[in-house]
């Protein structure tokens, strides 16, 4: 597999992080209280078995407020899900970016703020403050961010990127 760029996923977020930025919540319309995060580092996640989950692994952060991007919510994972981070792993970036400020290239399919859980969604046994990690059979495309009666479909973005 061919890999322009290999950064861990703390590397990145740290590199998207370097603007702190407050809390930004969900304005759209949608059942449910908006999703919520913070700048980086973001929220722990926790494994099924409640043990935390180092930022090489998967991390939550806000884009820069700099580049224009304190909209977006980045959501970094190692592959498979839960993987040990690191250089030689497989990464994704799954993105929410609701006031469309990256370029479409980047993130080619759609976000939905007010989404359902499709037949066959399942806990991945992630949590953050709150937040659950959903997947379905359309993995390689998106992930379910479910904080209480609400849910976001949040699409994967083509490569790993950052702002400078």
């Amino acid at each position: 597999m061919h890999r322009p760029l290999a950064l861990t996923l703390a590397a990145v977020a740290v590199i998207l992080a370097s603007c702190a930025a407050a809390a930004v919540p969900a304005e759209e319309p949608g059942d449910g209280a908006p999703i919520e995060f913070d700048a980086y580092p973001g929220p722990t996640w926790r494994d099924a078995k409640g043990r935390a989950v180092d930022a090489d692994t998967m991390n939550l952060i806000l884009g820069h407020e700099h580049c224009g991007w304190q909209s977006v919510g980045l959501l970094h994972t190692s592959w498979p899900l839960g993987a040990e981070g690191g250089a030689d792993a497989e990464h994704r970036m799954y993105v929410r970016d609701p006031d469309q400020v990256l370029p479409p290239h980047l993130v080619p399919a759609t976000l939905d703020l007010a989404a359902a859980l499709p037949d066959g969604a399942r806990p991945s046994g992630f949590t953050a403050e709150g937040l659950e990690l959903w997947l379905a059979a359309d993995v390689d495309e998106f992930v379910y961010l479910v904080a209480g009666d609400r849910t976001e479909r949040w699409p994967r973005a083509r490569e790993l990127f950052s702002c400078a």
